[in-house]
């Protein structure tokens, strides 16, 4: 990998970290603010356990996703790995997914209880991943066909072709 690209990716995951970061004391202001605003007369133990899931979430999935997006320099300062690319696919498209899902969540859960549901899309979606790519594969795979009935659709085809056909004129 050239050094220019692996400063552009560089670039890339610093841009996108700074984005992300702001985003997210975006969220979480937006978030608190709005359970002192909503919920001011009834802070309950499930408000206190809502904070502490969310700062929970947010706090791994973006750690984890800093944490792969760091590069490593060499003595001169030469870049030696400019980290995972942030938009790449893969494990990291799904944090994304989880951390985007835990921001929507958090938004929805200040008007209804029924936002938490919007965090069950991800396991949802593992559980949909898992029956497609393999349970349902598992059980629509054809049965392999035994040497003989093998040996013998073989033979019965070379024959076919080895006839000679006469046709008639009339």
């Amino acid at each position: 990998m050239s050094n220019t690209s692996k400063k552009k990716i560089v670039s890339a995951n610093k841009k996108f970290l700074d984005f992300c970061t702001k985003l997210l004391i975006a969220i979480n202001g937006l978030y608190l603010l709005g359970l002192i605003l909503l919920h001011w007369g009834g802070w309950s133990f499930g408000i206190w356990l809502s904070l502490i899931v969310f700062a929970l979430l947010n706090g791994y999935i973006y750690n984890q996703l800093r944490s792969w997006a760091i590069p490593s320099f060499d003595d001169k300062g030469e870049i030696l790995n400019p980290g995972l690319p942030l938009e790449s696919e893969g494990l990291v498209e799904y944090h994304w997914d989880v951390l985007y899902l835990t921001w929507a969540t958090q938004i929805v859960t200040l008007y209804t209880n029924w936002g938490w549901l919007i965090l069950a899309l991800a396991p949802a979606y593992a559980v949909y991943q898992v029956f497609r790519l393999f349970i349902i594969p598992f059980f629509q795979r054809e049965p392999e066909e035994s040497e003989e009935d093998d040996s013998k659709a073989k033979r019965r085809r070379e024959k076919r072709q080895n006839k000679i056909k006469i046709v008639r004129k009339q």
